[in-house]
């Protein structure tokens, strides 16, 4: 069956990612307006890829 909803486990929410990444939801979202990380939007909804925090962090996730 095809889930036309993207996988939670493939985006994170912004809380989720500025806690993997150690950084406040502030700063994520001030990262997001100057799109200076990749993120998605859903709407008024903002999502980030789990791939990027992977990257970020080394691969070690």
């Amino acid at each position: 069956m095809n889930n036309p909803t993207t996988p939670a486990r493939d985006y994170l929410t912004v809380s989720q990612a500025a806690q993997a990444l150690g950084v406040s939801t502030y700063t994520l979202y001030g990262l997001v307006a100057r799109k200076q990380i990749p993120h998605k939007r859903i709407g008024r909804l903002i999502r980030i890829p789990a791939a990027y925090i992977n990257i970020t962090q080394g691969g070690t996730r």
